[in-house]
């Protein structure tokens, strides 16, 4: 059984639902339209002249259909084709008009046509050649070229490869081709007559002879600009671009008709004998005139009769066909005939067909033609499409980002518009501008919306003043939409009426229910109350409500805001959460209601209502808790009605200066950046506010007020507190954008409290009606520590994800296949959101949980953690045929609106419809293969400004008119904490233990990420080299201080070691030992490329760390000189020490001092064992004073020494465990290599016996 996954061309074959006319009802049965091409003996000069007598004895072909509405095109446009022995010729003589030239090249001889901002120009000749041989892949390809009319061409191969059609090659540069084909062009003195060439030899689509009667298919077709799109046949393939923008097509939507389904192609046969039809046009077919310009050419040495038929016939509706004509043309030998059918007007108003049929005296069928015609049809080109783009609306609000989002957006069933005019759009006094929507096929558009009258505030500078466009967007309500392709247009008018421009941007609307099956799916939910957390506990006394959340206790006040909370008994705050309201600088009195309303308490959430009042403002609280203390606050202000005027609001989270000694904190565009990782100060007043960051080139990037962040985690060595918001809806932000003195947020020091604050309104605001904020508050860790989670942790390798690749081209986990020809699919790494090989997928998860992986992949229990992209757009270019509904780029391409991220560079983001898409997939995926679990890159607070996706919003600032309205970025991290949330629940449920790894360099949110196991950090520049050897000195002790806050958090790291090239193998050498050793003084552990050495401890059981930087360690655990680090491990009554050198230079003699009485541990019966881990021979002097304990050390710069402390006993247990693993590990290695062995023997006798039977 064949498990791979293969690609479907999305071709639209839903399209003929109520669109009868898609498809010629009266073309012959089985019929595909079909012209013969003519051998000739030598071809002509390709100079983008067409000189006269080189291309008199080619097939002319004439009769275009307008892709949209599948109807004869006002466009007309004439094909010329033949072949010699060696090359394909090809010519078009076409119409370019006046309004759509910008410029004429001098530099490069050609016209520049609009639209200019475009990055390729979409006025094209393009065409499509199946000769069906074997070229780049197994099967046979298709040859995709396109050329414009700046001389640009570009070639696609669309081929079967590993059983799926994928492109296996593209570009857009001529060089990447000059030695496989010509093209040159020419225009007329007017320059409105494009004339282009071209010739491609045989040999590249595989052909080695052409031979008389050979048949292979062809598509010709002639782009125009605002995405109108013409040719000789009708294709079905409208799709997605496979890169959301397929240039060819004005707008930059990525969507339109892509001429890679053969079943829209034309059927081609070669003859060097048979008579050659000559169709220079139809006439006006547009407008329903048909007078054929026909001739015929006879290249043999006897006199050729041909056959002519043109037939009509009415399609539906009441009406008569026009009298078919039919003929027998006598043509000489070497002679060219004019034929003459009698011109006819078609019926205005009804669909039909005209079918031309030429058939030689051999029987030979030498042209099919089939023209399907509907005169009333308001076809492309009825007004100058060159100056007016219609876009998508979201455009306007990326600023980095993907900017090609189809302007539909389907879930909300509305157009988000935006409207663009040019340079010459100043000339044309444009008055105002009307907008309009019709089914393709049809006559009426069905929405017309009222004029919209252009003013100045419209008006946008390109570079100055100069050359002044106009650009808005607008928002078009759809009524309910039945499946098939849609229009809309915005005609730009003059103040008489007059039409000026028109634009135009096709979308399409699929059947949900068969495309979009998942949509609003229950996967993953569920109120169990997952491992490790347990049930909340809660009980009401008097005033307060106390809640016990797995080793956290929050009390909740009537207020509806915490009163305290406790972690591991510790209380963390000073007093209670308050809501702080000014005015007139005067802080009003807010009393709490005496208590707590509608509380409702289950296993997995609680909830309630509170608030508190004064001087005529009421303040109203709605609390939620989630079973891992995640806590959301809905606050409501409602203002009095004579004063709403406030100085400020700032709510004020109060810790304990104990509690407040470290922050962490992250925003979006770039997080490398928006992040502060810091040790607070010890000063009084503000410590840090969300205008400052790592580097403050990015603070406020893409918001219109403010600097929020959406995450700020205020902490110490074992607990803190935890904010996080989508956005700052309701808040009134300070003035500036890159303000970094004052901030949306800010920690400030008070004598011994140190002040959380959410500046709510900022500044001076008077309120007309409430305002309503949501954010939520966390106590940390969130969660607690499994026995195993260091093993656990160690188990964990880079290749478990950035799998290499074997010799046949595929990576050893089936995510990613590259070519022979190079082109490589999968995605990056392999993140479409299932496997391209199902078979070598399940492969790799068998060989890593038997533990017969390379390298250190070895382990029994090694996961497989499939590699994805959390907060990023997926570039699919297949599909997996097991799973029906919509995929790959025609996923994305439809959902753009609602998945793809308007702001972050390239990345998507986690909306409903994104999380409900990953978890129908990712269930599937679980069951089949089975996994545990990923590993998701690109993990960070992705920046949004798109609030019909749910993703920022509109702002309410009406004392800001220039910013009341506009759109305020936002984030979706309370849509990742669900995510993983229901993702967990989905390995659970196919009883697994869940293994959902995060790279989030720089971003640790765990109210996020609460429901993952392991974050990977450390992705920072520059790489670890010669010039840069220290990892040390990269992360200064505070920086690393946050990013191993595990115990604070709750979450085990692991560090990207980001190691580079030495050429200085031994300070590579040393490199490496500062580098292990200033992870393990923080008890983290790398990417598997250098492990932590974990000797002298069972990672497999619980041990507590006992770091450095926790006040009361370093008081019972410390060195005698500067810059000497010491953590140290305590295991039942065992302790592991490390010792660091993060100096320069070599330390000796350092006297390292235990209080082991402080270190809660006791002496031994028959004391204590010292060892060196790394060295069990070397002989170690330490020194006994009671519960006291020192020793003397001698440890290189960036360097490390490890020793333990042990009991007699615990040595021996030590070493039997140690003898016992190996023994099983040898035991189980061996009967592996059997297994394998008797496997290969199995097959080998099966292919014995499949050969027996084949002879």
């Amino acid at each position: 059984m064949d498990t791979r996954c293969k690609y479907r061309s999305l071709f639209l074959s839903s399209l003929a639902f109520g669109a009868l006319w898609m498809q010629p009802i009266h073309a012959e049965n089985g019929t595909s339209n079909h012209f013969t091409i003519p051998m000739v003996e030598k071809g002509p000069e390709i100079d983008g002249q067409m000189s006269a007598g080189e291309w008199n004895k080619a097939v002319a072909l004439s009769g275009f259909i307008d892709q949209f509405d599948n109807v004869a095109s006002a466009r007309q446009v004439t094909y010329y084709v033949q072949a010699d022995s060696e090359f394909l010729y090809l010519a078009q003589k076409s119409e370019i008009r006046p309004e759509e030239t910008v410029a004429w090249d001098q530099k490069n001889d050609t016209v520049l046509t609009q639209p200019t901002w475009f990055l390729v120009n979409d006025s094209a000749m393009s065409f499509s050649v199946a000769a069906g041989e074997v070229v780049n892949a197994d099967e046979p390809s298709i040859f995709q070229y396109s050329l414009n009319a700046t001389g640009r061409l570009w070639k696609n191969e669309w081929a079967p490869l590993w059983g799926g059609t994928i492109k296996a090659r593209g570009g857009e540069q001529n060089f990447r081709y000059k030695n496989e084909f010509v093209s040159e062009q020419s225009f007329d003195e007017d320059k409105t007559i494009w004339i282009s060439e071209v010739s491609l030899p045989l040999s590249s689509f595989g052909v080695k002879e052409l031979k008389e009667g050979d048949e292979w298919k062809m598509l010709l077709a002639r782009d125009y600009p605002n995405g109108d799109q013409t040719a000789w046949t009708y294709s079905p393939d409208w799709q997605f671009s496979d890169r959301w923008s397929n240039k060819r097509f004005a707008n930059a939507i990525g969507f339109g008709n892509a001429y890679t389904d053969e079943e829209g192609y034309a059927e081609t046969t070669f003859s060097a004998t048979e008579p050659v039809v000559r169709v220079l046009g139809w006439g006006d077919l547009a407008n329903g005139v048909i007078d054929p310009n026909i001739t015929i050419y006879n290249p043999g040495n006897e006199a050729a009769t041909v056959m002519l038929s043109l037939k009509h016939a009415i399609e539906y509706g009441a009406g008569l066909p026009l009298p078919n004509q039919e003929m027998e043309v006598d043509v000489p030998a070497g002679s060219e005939v004019q034929v003459d059918f009698n011109p006819m007007e078609a019926p205005v108003d009804l669909a039909s067909t005209l079918t031309f049929t030429a058939t030689g005296s051999s029987g030979a069928k030498l042209m099919y033609q089939a023209i399907p015609l509907k005169p009333s049809l308001p076809i492309a080109g009825k007004a100058a499409p060159a100056d007016l783009s219609v876009a998508s609306g979201l455009r306007k609000h990326a600023k980095h980002g993907r900017k090609e989002i189809t302007a539909y957006d389907p879930i909300n069933n509305h157009l988000n518009l935006e409207l663009m005019g040019n340079e010459r759009m100043q000339d044309q006094a444009v008055h105002d501008v009307i907008l309009s929507v019709r089914k393709a096929g049809e006559v009426a558009p069905f929405v017309e919306e009222d004029p919209i009258v252009i003013d100045e505030s419209m008006r946008i500078g390109r570079d100055s003043d100069e050359n002044p466009r106009w650009l808005f967007t607008q928002i078009i309500e759809l009524p309910e939409l039945e499946p098939g392709l849609y229009e809309v247009t915005a005609t730009s008018r003059a103040k008489d009426g007059s039409e000026l421009a028109e634009g135009r941007q096709r979308f399409i609307r699929y059947d949900h229910e068969k495309e979009l099956p998942w949509l609003d799916n229950q996967i993953g939910v569920s109120d169990r109350v997952l491992e490790p957390w347990t049930p909340i506990e809660a009980s009401e006394n008097g005033d307060s409500l106390s809640l016990d959340v797995t080793e956290r206790i929050i009390e909740v006040g009537g207020s509806g805001l915490w009163r305290g909370v406790q972690v591991n008994g510790e209380e963390l705050l000073v007093g209670p959460v308050r809501v702080d309201l000014t005015r007139d600088g005067s802080l009003l009195a807010l009393e709490p209601e005496a208590k707590l309303r509608d509380v409702e308490i289950a296993d997995h959430e609680v909830s309630w209502r509170g608030g508190s009042s004064g001087s005529g403002w009421n303040v109203e609280v709605q609390g939620r808790l989630e079973y891992d203390g995640y806590n959301e606050f809905r606050i409501k202000f409602n203002p009095p009605a004579d004063n709403g005027k406030v100085d400020s609001i700032r709510l004020v989270v109060p810790l304990k200066a104990s509690t407040a000694k470290l922050l962490h904190a992250t925003g979006g565009i770039w997080m490398r950046s928006q992040v502060s990782s810091i040790a607070l100060a010890e000063e009084e007043g503000q410590l840090w506010n969300s205008g400052q960051s790592r580097s403050n080139s990015h603070n406020g990037t893409h918001l219109e007020v403010g600097n929020f962040k959406p995450y700020v985690w205020v902490g110490n060595v074992d607990s803190g507190v935890a904010f996080m918001a989508d956005s700052d809806q309701g808040w009134v932000p300070p003035q500036g954008v890159h303000n970094t003195n004052e901030g949306s947020i800010e920690v400030e020091r008070d004598g011994e409290t140190v002040n959380l604050v959410l500046n709510l309104v900022a500044r001076p605001f008077t309120f007309t009606k409430p305002r309503e904020v949501l954010f939520s508050l966390q106590p940390t860790p969130i969660k607690p520590f499994e026995a195993d989670w260091r093993e656990r942790r160690s188990r964990l390798h880079i290749q478990l994800a950035f799998a290499p690749s074997s010799k046949d081209g595929w990576s050893y986990d089936g995510q990613k296949w590259r070519g022979k020809n190079g082109a490589e699919f999968g995605g990056g790494h392999g993140n479409q959101h299932f496997p391209l090989n199902w078979e070598l997928n399940r492969e790799r998860e068998e060989i890593l949980s038997a533990g017969f992986g390379r390298g250190r992949l070895h382990s029994e229990g090694t996961p497989f953690l499939p590699y994805q992209i959390l907060n990023g757009a997926v570039n699919l270019q297949v599909e997996d045929e097991k799973v029906p509904g919509l995929q790959g780029a025609g996923f994305m391409g439809y959902l753009g609106a609602q998945v793809l991220s308007t702001e972050e560079a390239g990345s998507g983001s986690i909306t409903k419809q994104d999380m409900d898409h990953r978890l129908f997939r990712y269930q599937r995926w679980a069951r089949e293969v089975p996994i545990s679990g990923f590993y998701f890159d690109n993990s960070f607070p992705g920046m949004n400004s798109n609030p019909w996706a749910g993703q920022g919003y509109f702002l309410d600032l009406p004392d800001r008119p220039n910013k009341d309205g506009k759109i305020q970025a936002g984030y979706n991290l309370v849509n990742m904490r669900e995510f993983f949330k229901r993702l967990r629940t989905v390995f659970e449920d196919e009883g697994r233990r869940p293994y959902i790894w995060l790279h989030a360099t720089d971003s640790q949110m765990v109210s996020a990420y609460a429901f993952a196991d392991v974050l990977f950090l450390g992705e920072n520049f520059p790489r670890l080299n010669d010039k840069n050897p220290w990892f040390s000195s990269k992360f200064d002790p505070a920086t690393m201080q946050v990013m191993a806050s595990q115990q604070a958090t709750g979450f085990p790291v692991n560090i990207l070691e980001m190691w580079g090239k030495f050429d200085d193998k031994s300070l590579g050498k040393q490199a490496k030992r500062d580098l292990i050793g200033w992870e393990l003084v923080h008890d983290t552990d790398g990417s598997g490329v250098f492990p932590a050495d974990w000797r002298g401890m069972d990672i497999s059981r619980p041990a507590e760390f006992l770091p450095y930087w926790d006040e009361s360690v370093a008081e019972s655990l410390w060195a005698d000189q500067e810059e000497i680090y010491v953590s140290a491990w305590r295991q039942e009554n065992d302790l592991r020490v490390i010792v660091f050198n993060r100096s320069d230079e070599d330390a000796t003699d350092i006297r390292v001092a235990l209080d082991l009485e402080a270190l809660e541990v006791e002496t031994p019966e028959g004391g204590w064992v010292l060892a060196d881990v790394e060295n069990s021979e070397l002989e170690l002097n330490g020194q006994f004073q009671g519960e006291n304990f020192s020793i003397s050390l001698d440890v290189p710069a960036h360097d490390y020494r490890l020793f333990t402390l042990k009991s007699i006993a615990s040595t021996e247990a030590d070493r039997q465990r140690a003898e016992e693993r190996a023994a099983a590990e040898k035991a189980r290695r061996t009967a592996l290599k059997e297994a394998k062995k008797a496997q290969k023997a199995a097959e080998r006798a099966a292919a014995a016996n499949d050969a027996s039977d084949s002879e």
